[in-house]
């Protein structure tokens, strides 16, 4: 059988995590003032992308906005990949995305990805049948990179909030533990006090 070359494609819109801290920021995108009608075509645009893949769990809103991030799919427009939750970030945060992403949307422009001297094989992820290259989305530093989404007053109460690789979410607080299942289930631990 003969062996099929792998495509590689450029990670976009991943966002820092425990398990990957290298990860942008996405509050170092955030413009305040995002035109609207580019907003729109930016929406749109990654609403329409095609599934590369689905994987089984959940995400959350990096600024623990209360609304659910949808989907756990990675779109593709045959050139970058990124989450189907990117969305989410863009129309309810005015998360802007890197200049080279918006050519290729606004002005359909195909970008050019230089390898970058000295990239690193660990932000290379290898799936059954192609690469998702991170190096150039880690080397992103958005509008400015001194702004955090990670808010340590945001709820007084909360301590951890984890997502098990099988998308079971843990939230814990001082009083309680709380599991939400990908099956729906939520189950409850009270704290002693």
């Amino acid at each position: 059988m003969e062996k099929k070359d792998k495509r590689t494609y450029i990670g976009i819109g991943y966002w820092y995590n425990d398990d990957h801290e290298y990860f942008p920021d996405p509050a170092w995108f955030v413009e305040e003032n995002y035109e609207e009608e580019e907003k729109k075509k930016v929406i749109e645009y990654i609403k329409n992308s095609k599934a590369l893949m689905h994987s089984r769990g959940v995400s959350w809103c990096r600024f623990n906005c209360g609304i659910d991030v949808p989907g756990s799919s990675d779109m593709t427009d045959g050139e970058y990949v990124y989450p189907s939750g990117l969305v989410h970030y863009v129309e309810y945060h005015n998360v802007k995305l890197p200049k080279e992403f918006l050519d290729k949307i606004l002005k359909g422009k195909k970008t050019e990805h230089e390898i970058i001297i000295g990239s690193r094989k660990e932000y290379i992820v290898d799936y059954f049948d192609h690469y998702i290259d991170f190096n150039w989305w880690i080397n992103q530093k958005g509008i400015d990179s001194t702004k955090s989404s990670k808010k340590e007053d945001d709820d007084e109460n909360t301590k951890n909030i984890y997502i098990y690789k099988d998308g079971t979410k843990k939230i814990e607080t001082e009083e309680k533990i709380e599991m939400i299942f990908p099956d729906g289930r939520i189950e409850v631990i009270m704290k002693e006090m």
